[in-house]
């Protein structure tokens, strides 16, 4: 199928579902593995590239179904509940409180709790939603890696590790002089040509850019750069910053819209939630970290049983959850991307894919993420694990892998280690040296 065949394919797909409506045309049950042969039983529960993927033999899907409720904690619904009304969106898209017109210092839960799919600012709202999740982990400590993976297999990585603090949504506020709704600083380990590679970025609580500055080994200094870069490929990687999360830039950087509402088969490691392990008592709160049990991707480069293109993870299975299908555009002309199509879960505001096209408006790559919550074993704390993002470049036929949560790369919730002073330029040298 050329490129203009499988855009008109999703546009045809999008007109047939306006808000409120599905675009359910087939069907699948627990059990059933589905490829090439047997397609045509997910048409219209994937995003038409995935689709494409599938008709061609590169992806199979083993289906099954959630042997839990995927919802955040309690009091995190009860206090989304008490957010109905209090908040809007301003002119630029930025979140502001409904009665004082500024944006809130602190916010805890779902600032909508309920989304009307025919408010011009649904968009907006649904893309904030996104957020509060991942704020209410307050900060965090992530190894990944980053792989290069073509037809022929797996061709080099990259080490890092990211670390996060959130200072909007968590339990447990903390002073913040600089009005940042987050700081989060990427460190590149390995190998020895891009280690002590640094980027810091501080995002501000106002409609105002990020700060983004890097440390540049060979010349052992910093250098702010401006937050257009986000959309520059991570390390010449099919990645770019933006992509982490399937969205990690500033909600006020793009023109958001929702396009349609659907079903989609989206893939999780297992049917339950992980049980993750409690760390440190702090005076922040409960530490809690991810089990070295927790088997991550295995991929199809690594797998000699696989049958399909070697960049998708092979031990994967296929759920399907509601979707709304957001467009977002850049504001910024100079942005890499163009409009982007983003499937977000329409009951804990998980994002799953991520369509992407280019300023030219034709289809280019695609964004996909696991889906992986990791609960408490009580289930009173709930946070999200991911074992990988995958983009996969359907012009130069090429994909990047970020092997993430694993038995290699422990992933640590709310940890005491992550502490303010990390997160300024002064901890960034002390990074790169």
């Amino acid at each position: 199928m050329s490129y203009k065949q499988a855009v008109g394919g999703l546009i045809l797909a999008f007109a047939l579902c306006g808000p409120g409506a599905g675009t359910l045309r087939a069907d699948v049950v627990p059990g059933d593995v589905v490829d090439k042969s047997n397609w045509q039983k997910v048409e219209g529960l994937l995003p038409e590239p995935v689709l494409n993927w599938v008709k061609k033999g590169d992806l199979l899907l083993k289906i099954s179904a959630l042997a839990y409720d995927p919802v955040p904690q309690s009091d995190f619904l009860d206090a989304s509940r008490e957010n109905v009304g209090k908040f809007d969106i301003d002119e630029e898209g930025g979140l502001i409180d409904a009665t004082t017109r500024k944006r809130p210092a602190y916010v805890y839960g779902y600032p909508f709790y309920q989304i009307d799919p025919n408010d011009p600012k649904a968009g907006s709202k649904i893309v904030w939603n996104k957020w509060y999740p991942l704020f209410k982990m307050a900060q965090n400590y992530f190894p990944f890696a980053v792989d290069w993976v073509g037809r022929g297999g797996f061709e080099r990585r990259i080490t890092a590790q990211v670390s996060t603090m959130y200072y909007d949504g968590r339990v447990y506020r903390i002073p913040n002089p600089d009005s940042t709704e987050t700081r989060e600083i990427i460190q590149v380990l390995g190998p020895a040509s891009a280690s002590g590679f640094v980027q810091l970025t501080w995002r501000y609580l106002n409609n105002r850019q990020d700060g983004v500055w890097s440390y540049i080994p060979a010349l052992r200094r910093t250098r702010q750069l401006s937050a257009a870069n986000r959309s520059d490929p991570f390390l010449g990687s099919d990645f770019v910053n933006d992509d982490s999360s399937l969205w990690f830039g500033k909600n006020q950087s793009f023109k958001w819209k929702v396009v349609g509402q659907q079903e989609v088969l989206i893939q999780t490691a297992s049917p339950d939630p992980v049980t993750i392990i409690p760390g440190e008592k702090w005076e922040g709160g409960q530490e809690y970290v991810q089990p070295k049990t927790f088997p991550g991707a295995v991929w199809g480069w690594s797998d000699d049983t696989w049958r399909g293109a070697p960049w998708f993870a092979s031990n994967m299975i296929w759920v399907k959850r509601p979707v709304y299908i957001v467009e977002g555009f850049p504001k910024d002309p100079y942005y890499s991307y163009g409009k982007q199509l983003f499937y977000v879960d329409r009951e804990n505001f998980a994002m799953y894919y991520k369509v992407i096209f280019d300023r030219a408006g034709q289809y280019w790559k695609t964004v996909t993420v696991d889906f992986g919550p990791a609960w408490s074993a009580d289930g009173v704390d709930r946070y999200g694990l991911v074992s990988f993002t995958l983009a996969v470049d359907d012009k130069t036929d090429h994909a990047s892998s970020n092997p993430a949560a694993s038995p290699e790369n422990i992933f640590q919730f709310n940890s005491p280690r992550m502490q303010p002073d990390m997160f300024t330029v002064e901890g960034l040298l002390r990074l790169g040296k």
